[in-house]
């Protein structure tokens, strides 16, 4: 697996690895990984990491190419379930949102004995929550901006 493709898989591998601190409102005890984008119908906790396309490289006028570092945008969706308690609901997505920011900032979670990813920062955009619906019944959608600072090659 490439590095590029390697720094992908390790978020979607952080993120499914969290036992979250709320389980019981948010219809499941685990973040699961989907292989689609989410719809309307997408189970509880479930998410889908996507690129958005926004690559930026970095490097000194100087340096040669291999101390060249890569900036690239990711885009986490994550579904929940309404209830009829839309506060309860709101803290655990921000609960959520919040600990895997944290995980992902980990170093820990980034070492390896190869240095494989390469990963120097990890920053964060807004949190933003579409809801489909009232209640109980009602699917939110909710996505984060998630940039990496790595070396791919």
């Amino acid at each position: 697996m490439s590095r590029i493709a390697a720094v992908a898989a390790r978020i979607e591998d952080i993120i499914s690895a969290i036992i979250p601190e709320t389980r019981t409102l948010a219809g499941a005890a685990r973040f699961v990984r989907s292989d689609r984008p989410l719809l309307a119908d997408a189970a509880p906790r479930s998410f889908y990491l996507d690129t958005t396309g926004d690559m930026t490289w970095t490097g000194e006028l100087a340096q040669d190419r291999d101390g060249a570092i890569l900036d690239e945008t990711f885009e986490l969706t994550l579904a929940y379930r309404g209830s009829t308690n839309q506060r309860a609901v709101r803290d655990v997505i921000r609960q959520d949102a919040l600990r895997i920011q944290y995980e992902l900032l980990d170093p820990a979670n980034w070492a390896d004995g190869q240095n494989q990813w390469r990963c120097q920062r990890r920053q964060f955009g807004a949190v933003n929550a579409t809801r489909d619906g009232e209640g109980d019944g009602a699917q939110i959608l909710v996505s984060m901006l998630i940039t990496l600072t790595y070396r791919p090659f």
